[in-house]
């Protein structure tokens, strides 16, 4: 079957979709690579729930915990378990031969009407059969007081993978319609003349892999002196499609998993510097345009009758007198954009939606939050910018073949 891999993430999506009117994964292989605390097991949870609850029971997912069981409640976060126990079918490879094992199962277990992830969590807790030999063989040596020579510890992975594991799978995977997720941790380069970080898995990954994530935290999202959330910067250093190296920025939260409407509101409203992350501004943001045009369809004696039900009206009236104003439309968008205001809003919200009413960005997410409708809104109006953004930077070079 024929299938894109969601993301869970409106931004996340455009920036590995590749075009216009694209968004998510193709099948392939997707490397996410990170330092401790930039959210790795939570985004790759997202996109398996994410697929979850877009494909039902044409999806089938694993999550390797190679490095031990994760300690994210899925249940509550998603409504599903994302981490299977082994009495339900879940696996943990210790080595990079049980990892091949797993995933060839993995594979052979989907039908062709179905599709599946499969998470590695991480490539760093693996190891290989060889290497666990050597240990075992040197730790002998050291029992009995002998000297060690240097050894080539950590070489037989990266080894077997570009021999053995990539070279079997990738055709498979694609042919299967999956998406492998290899998790990454950073590490400092050695011997490196400037400090670099580089990952495990060696050029393999860099060769085979269909899709590069890097994440990054830029700041820690706090409330009572509580870190409640973070803020990711992705950035990809390799895509298989014609719009490479690009990135966005979006808030996990703790209670939530990867904010979505958070993160379309920022980027909509540009208010999160893009180097540090922190919130520049979080009030004054006006949802306005195509949601709701009630009011801007109204007319002057729609608007003043709806002042009166509310006995706002005299209080509309001194507005006028005091800024010397006529009892035109205008005059009324004024009053009802002003404090005093406030009580058209009470009453009509329901009616008029909150187009031109200034809110914080927090109130804004929730009202947005309540609405199927207005939640499609601003994904349209997310992507609507993206595509704009990225059409400002076309040459408007003719086509070399047409």
């Amino acid at each position: 079957m024929e299938v894109r891999y969601v993301t869970g993430c409106d931004l996340l999506g455009a920036v590995v979709g590749g075009g216009e009117g694209q968004s998510g994964f193709i099948p392939g292989i997707l490397n996410i690579v990170g330092d401790t605390g930039t959210a790795k097991s939570f985004l790759a949870c997202e996109i398996v729930a994410a697929n979850y609850h877009k494909y039902g029971k044409k999806f089938k997912w694993m999550y390797d915990p190679a490095e031990g069981k994760i300690k994210i409640d899925t249940l509550s976060l998603y409504g599903v378990d994302i981490v299977k126990k082994k009495e339900d079918g879940g696996v943990r490879s210790k080595t990079v031969e049980d990892f091949h094992y797993n995933y060839h199962n993995f594979l052979e277990s989907l039908e062709d009407d179905e599709c599946g992830i499969y998470v590695l969590d991480s490539l760093d807790g693996i190891n290989s059969d060889a290497a666990r030999a050597r240990m075992e063989k040197k730790m002998r040596l050291m029992d009995k007081g002998k000297k060690l020579d240097k050894g080539t510890f950590a070489l037989e992975t990266p080894k077997y993978l570009s021999q053995e594991f990539f070279k079997n799978i990738t055709s498979d995977t694609e042919d299967k319609g999956c998406l492998l997720i290899i998790i990454s941790q950073t590490r400092d380069a050695i011997n490196a003349m400037f400090k670099t970080q580089c990952r495990a898995g060696g050029k393999a990954l860099d060769f085979y892999a269909n899709y590069i994530m890097w994440l990054a935290s830029m700041h820690k999202i706090v409330k009572n002196e509580l870190e409640i959330g973070r803020v990711i910067k992705a950035k990809m250093t390799k895509t298989r499609t014609s719009r490479p190296s690009r990135k966005c920025m979006f808030p996990v939260m703790y209670e939530i998993g990867v904010d979505n409407i958070g993160a379309n509101v920022d980027f909509l409203f540009d208010l999160r510097s893009v180097k540090t992350g922190k919130l520049e501004k979080s009030s004054s943001i006006v949802w306005d345009g195509e949601v709701n045009t009630k009011i801007a369809d109204a007319t002057v004696k729609e608007l003043t009758s709806f002042l009166k039900e509310v006995s706002a009206y005299d209080v509309y009236r001194e507005f006028l007198i005091k800024n010397e104003l006529k009892s035109t439309k205008k005059s009324c968008l004024q009053y009802i954009e002003s404090e005093k205001g406030t009580a058209f809003y009470d009453k009509f919200e329901e009616v008029f939606g909150k187009q031109g009413v200034s809110m914080k960005r927090d109130e804004l997410i929730l009202w947005i939050e309540e609405s199927a409708e207005r939640k499609q809104e601003l994904t349209r109006r997310v992507l609507e910018k993206w595509e704009a953004r990225e059409k400002s930077v076309l040459s408007g070079r003719k086509k070399k073949y047409e």
